[in-house]
């Protein structure tokens, strides 16, 4: 599976929701990663979970949940929100976000709002046998299987803005646990 889904959220909402990742304003960006693991685990920003229960999380999280719900015709609730920064030469390796197969499902919202095609940042997915690629383009989204790999191009030498995603990760309300109630 690999949908995407263009002018993912309403323009208010969208830019209400940079408000909170916006790397020129001082905020909760960390240079970790806790869920890139392994031996080849790489380090790139992310963000304060706390805020992940703010009102701009979650109204994008809803627009976002009855898109989805749309396309796969089932009903879903959320499992997780993670945050994603990267600047140049911050790379980062194909990971899963889950490992259950059929059971869960990620958007990925591109947040920065001014974000150029020519400053690389796209989003490269391997799924039912091929890669797949969009180009990072502000308030579109990639829906993928949570279980297929994914990742994300490095931007390039012609910037040194960060790129910026938010993840949400649903499950099928029939198997899996809201986790935000």
């Amino acid at each position: 599976m690999f949908e995407i889904i263009k002018e993912c959220l309403p323009i208010n909402d969208f830019h209400a929701l940079y408000d909170f990742l916006d790397p020129e304003i001082p905020n909760d960006w960390i240079l970790s990663n806790k869920i890139d693991k392994g031996p080849d685990a790489r380090v790139s920003w992310c963000h304060d979970r706390k805020q992940y229960r703010t009102l701009p999380f979650l109204n994008a999280a809803v627009t976002i949940k009855y898109k989805v719900q749309k396309i796969l015709r089932r009903p879903l609730v959320l499992t997780r929100i993670h945050s994603n920064g990267q600047t140049t030469g911050q790379l980062c390796g194909f990971h899963q976000d889950s490992q259950i197969p059929d059971q869960y499902w990620t958007v990925v919202l591109f947040t920065s709002p001014d974000w150029s095609p020519e400053w690389s940042g796209e989003f490269m997915c391997y799924t039912e046998g091929e890669y797949r690629y969009a180009p990072y383009i502000p308030n579109t989204a990639v829906l993928i299987r949570a279980e297929d790999d994914h990742n994300a191009n490095t931007p390039n030498g012609y910037t040194d803005l960060m790129r910026t995603t938010v993840a949400f990760t649903y499950g099928d309300a029939n198997t899996c646990q809201d986790a935000f109630r």
